[in-house]
Formats: structure tokens, sequence, C-alpha cells
């Protein structure tokens, strides 16, 4: 009998331990979503997705490449559960790449830095924040807040923003969409790369456009009593403002 349950007990194990050993490289971590107001995500490398979540629960899978002993993942809420911190850590002069997939609620704010790689933004409705050293950032399927961000060098798409915000971009382009009725101000600083950004047609902006070395497209002009704010400037690269 105490043969027979020893064998019981071990089969969930034996079971686990064959799911680690099938996807040794692949980690995931589940959490609650009530309160949640904000998403943290560093990471060294990789591409970062970000989506709605499907059901009553937020999920972060890890899919690790190029991983030593030396790099780790983390990922819990604050004590007052507002944050969700999601991380890739490493020592310094070590090499650590993960894919991150996020599915989190749709109106939290984001807050991404990473050293190298792309991230992939679907159909979230919050504030975003990015550092970006060099690689891409792409937000499509909803309508972000405000927009903040810093990219030493690559390329930004934003098809929907509501508010305004901050871009600074090294070299690169940056593609603005701005939804109906946008609200606040934004301002962007390139060192070298075209900046498109599309308003609703009819609205009025108060523009200011500068380029070094570039040429410059404004369909809306300046209007001095315009509420949304518009500042472009860059070293080398042209300036588009059209109408959609």
């Amino acid at each position: 009998m105490s043969k027979i349950l020893a064998i019981f007990l071990l089969v969930p194990a034996l079971a686990q331990a064959a799911i680690q050993f099938a996807e040794p490289n692949r980690e995931s971590r589940e959490f609650g979503f009530i309160g949640m107001e904000r998403v943290k995500i560093t990471s060294p490398a990789g591409r970062i997705t970000i989506s709605p979540m499907p059901l009553n629960k937020t999920l972060i899978v890890f899919n690790k490449r190029g991983f030593t002993e030396e790099c780790a993942t983390f990922a819990d809420r604050s004590i007052d559960l507002h944050d969700l911190t999601i991380a890739v850590t490493r020592p310094q002069g070590s090499h650590c790449e993960a894919d991150i997939e996020i599915q989190v609620p749709k109106e939290v704010s984001l807050e991404i830095a990473t050293e190298t790689g792309s991230v992939d933004i679907k159909g979230m409705e919050g504030n975003l924040n990015f550092t970006i050293g060099s690689g891409s950032l792409t937000a499509d399927g909803g309508t972000l807040k405000k927009v903040s961000g810093k990219v030493g060098s690559g390329r930004v798409d934003l098809k929907s923003v509501a508010q305004g915000g901050t871009m600074d971009i090294g070299s690169g382009q940056i593609n603005v969409t701005f939804s109906a009725d946008p609200k606040g101000d934004f301002v962007v600083k390139s060192g070298s790369g075209d900046v498109n950004l599309m308003f609703p047609k009819g609205m009025r902006l108060k523009s200011e456009l500068g380029s070094a070395a570039g040429t410059l497209e404004n369909e809306f002009g300046f209007d001095q009593m315009s509420p949304f704010a518009l500042k472009v400037n860059t070293g080398a690269g042209d300036i588009r403002v059209k109408s959609y």
C-alpha cells in the first residue's frame, strides 16, 4: 500500500518535470488584475509584445534566448497592487536576451525600457512611456492617451494617439496618427530622420516646424487660437504634417 501511495504522489512531480524539460527556456507567470494601474517593463534585448488580457487574469511569458546562468527573470506586483513590474536582469557584461509576451488590462499605463529590440503593442488604451536604445516600437489597434518616448536609433509607429506628449529620437523615423480632437501639446526632437504626423482633416493646429537640412510640409499652418500646440525640430530630416 505504501509503495502505491508513493507512486501516486510521484506522478504529479514527474508530470511537472516533464513539462519543464519540454520547455526549459519558457517561463510563465499569472497575476490578478484588480487595482492594477501601471506596468513597468525592463529588458536588455529581445522582442516585447503587449496586448489586452482575454481572461480575468494577467499573463507574462518569458521566452529565453541567449540566456546564461547569470541572467534572471522577474515579475511581481507592488504591495499596494497598483504596479506590475516585469524585468529581465543581467550582470554587467553578460548577454541576456528574451522575448516577453504580456497580457494586461488595456487601460493600464505602460513604462518600457529596453536596450535593443522591438516593442509591439496591440489594443492598449493607457499612457505610454518608453526608452529604447536601438530598435522599433509599433502601437495599433487601440487609442493611446499621452505618449512620451526616447529612442537612440530606430523607428516609432503609433497608429492612434488621443493626447500630446514628447518624442526624442537620435536617428530614425517617427510616424504618429492622432485621433479625432486630440488634447494637449506634442513636442518632437529628432537628430536625423523623417517625422510624419497625421491629424483629422479640418483640425486647428498651433504648429512650429524647423529643420536644419530637410523639407517642411504642413497642411494646417499656424493657428494661434488652437488648443493643440505642435512643435517639431529635426537636424536632418523631412517633416510632414498632413490630414486624413
